[in-house]
């Protein structure tokens, strides 16, 4: 149900967590956070009260970010879906959808509520390429055809979006901020694809 993350990249070192009062061990932890639905993960502070700090999207009311090294991250993601790391150094927005499609799975789906933005948050690598392309009418498309009818879910980061040929969808740093980028722009992407459970 969590992966443990040892050593997440320095720029995502920083997650917005909430303290859980109520919990004494992380068996209690991990349950308060799969019942929590603004949670994707937690830290367990073993020296420390409270020991447990779950891990929210910075828009939470009362969440403070904390420096980490050491998190675990939920797997379960959005209602039907499982997460699966792929191990690949470097990758591009249609390496990772290539990649996942060979092992029959999909790319991670837009984040839809505020425990997938938390679980997405907590990654090793600081970016990660979404199921989202831009379609040349200018739509939000899924490689199943669906398409994002409220962009207004997009915060874009830096300059973004660029349009133009860029046109592959992927998040990066923490808070989640959306980046347009060249479909097979090569660079150091984490590879993360869902199965489907339902």
């Amino acid at each position: 149900m969590f992966k443990l993350f040892y050593t997440i990249t320095h720029n995502l070192a920083t997650l917005t967590t909430e303290s859980s009062a109520n919990t004494t061990t992380q068996l209690q932890c991990a349950t308060v956070c799969a019942t929590d639905l603004r949670c994707g993960g937690f830290i367990w502070y073993a020296s420390q009260v409270p020991s447990c700090a779950l891990v929210v999207d910075p828009s939470v009311a009362d969440s403070t970010e904390h420096l980490n090294d050491q998190v675990y991250r939920l797997e379960n993601y959005g209602e039907e879906y499982l997460l699966l790391e792929l191990p690949q150094p470097t990758s591009s927005w249609q390496n990772t959808y290539d990649t996942c499609k060979a092992k029959q799975l999909d790319m991670v789906p837009m984040p839809k509520t505020l425990r997938d933005r938390a679980i997405l948050s907590i990654r090793p690598v600081e970016w990660l390429s979404l199921d989202l392309k831009r379609s040349a009418d200018g739509e939000y498309i899924d490689s199943h055809g669906t398409v994002l009818t409220n962009t207004s879910v997009l915060t874009w980061g830096g300059s973004n979006p660029t349009y133009g040929e860029e046109a592959c969808i992927g998040i990066g740093y923490s808070p989640l901020a959306f980046y347009d980028q060249l479909c097979h722009h090569t660079t150091h992407y984490y590879v993360l694809c869902v199965k489907n459970m339902s």
